[in-house]
This record gives C-alpha cells, structure tokens and sequence, in this order.
C-alpha cells in the first residue's frame, strides 16, 4: 500500500519528468536548458543540494560544465575534466553510473584528479567540502556518450 507521503513523492518527480520534456521542446538556449534540468532533478531527488551538467567537447577531448546549482560559476567554468578523471570523468570514459555514500568514498573517486582540476572543484563549491553523498550518469545520445550529469548532497543527513 503507498502512502499518501510516497503518492506526493511519485507525482512530483513525474511533474519534473513532464517540466524537464516541455523545457526541451520549447527552448531555445542550450544554456538555460541545460540550467532548468539541473534544478529539476535536484527539487526532485530527497537529499540533493547541488549538481553540475558536463558536456564532452570532443575537439578539445575533454569534458566541460555547461551548467550548475549550488556551484560558482566563476570557479567551475575553469574546471575541465580528462575522461577518466575524478568521479563524473570515470562516469563518462565507462559509460556506467555510480551512486557514492560518505565523504571518504567520494575522496577515495577523486583521488585521481589533477591538482588544479581540485582545486577548482573544491573552490566552486559553495558549501567548500567534499558531498556526503554522490551519484553521476552517463548522457548518451544515439548509442554515444555525449556528457555526465552529477548530483551532490553536501549537507543533509542520510545518502540518496
């Protein structure tokens, strides 16, 4: 039997996924779009705080934020992501999502980030520490992997 709590949750997230359809049909500007999916997903996710979307600029051969919540801008939009790198470049080279808890986990992942990558990260945060929780996934179009959307929760208890 659902509660009438769980009913409230399933509806909501299914009005995101309903939002989240129409912004895509009706926007003209990658940029806000990509803004409006973020918030979405974190009003719709308990325990989400902050999240940024990357997208693979294939020339380059690096994945770049093309939108964030919680993250300043200034900081994040110097951050560039090796694939393979830290939690959402290893999302993106594996094709796979992963679903982090505790803060010493999320450290373990990023372990392989460059210095300055870091630093960039850790300055942009707004809350200046590393998530309690983390989950990223893949974006593929067509059968291929186009960027990485991750979602953080810096300060509620409990993980995703």
């Amino acid at each position: 039997m659902i509660t009438v709590y769980e009913n409230e949750k399933i509806k909501q997230r299914l009005n995101t996924f309903i939002n989240v359809s129409r912004n895509i049909t009706s926007n003209t500007s990658l940029t806000k779009l990509v803004q409006e999916i973020i918030e979405a997903v974190i009003e719709s996710i308990d325990k989400a705080d902050a999240g940024f979307f990357l997208i693979w600029n294939e020339e380059m051969e690096y994945l770049e934020i093309e939108g964030a919540y919680n993250f300043k801008e200034e900081m994040y939009l110097q951050n560039k992501l090796l694939a393979g790198e830290g939690i959402s470049g290893s999302v993106f080279e594996e094709g796979c999502s992963k679903m982090i808890h505790t803060a010493e986990k999320i450290k373990e992942a990023m372990g392989n980030m460059r210095n300055q990558t870091l630093h960039y990260y850790l300055e942009s945060t707004v809350h200046a520490a590393i998530p309690v929780s983390c989950m990223s996934v893949p974006l593929i179009h067509q059968n291929k992997k186009i960027g990485v959307l991750t979602i953080d929760n810096f300060k509620n208890d409990g993980f995703f």
